[in-house]
């Protein structure tokens, strides 16, 4: 998780991320965690979308809060296409 943020940033952005926003997407991280570990279920339905197989690898859980972080920094202001 530690590495995937800033490389999730960096691919969306093509900039480094910053410490404070780093930051603040690693708590918007812990929280959907503790949001998905309360809730499994919505875990698994999230990670079922898709016509890629999941990598059953990774913990459900994680998986889940860090799907919701990149779609929160593909959310951002400056990721999105403005004319």
């Amino acid at each position: 998780i530690s590495k995937a943020i800033p490389l999730a940033f960096e691919r969306v952005l093509s900039r480094t991320i910053k410490a404070a926003e780093l930051e603040r997407l690693k708590l918007a991280f812990d929280k959907q965690v503790k949001h998905f570990s309360a809730n499994p279920d919505t875990a698994q339905q999230i990670l079922s979308v898709g016509s890629a197989a999941r990598d059953t690898t990774q913990d459900p859980i994680q998986h889940a809060a860090l799907t919701a972080v990149c779609l929160a920094i593909m959310n951002l202001d400056e990721a999105l296409t403005r004319q």
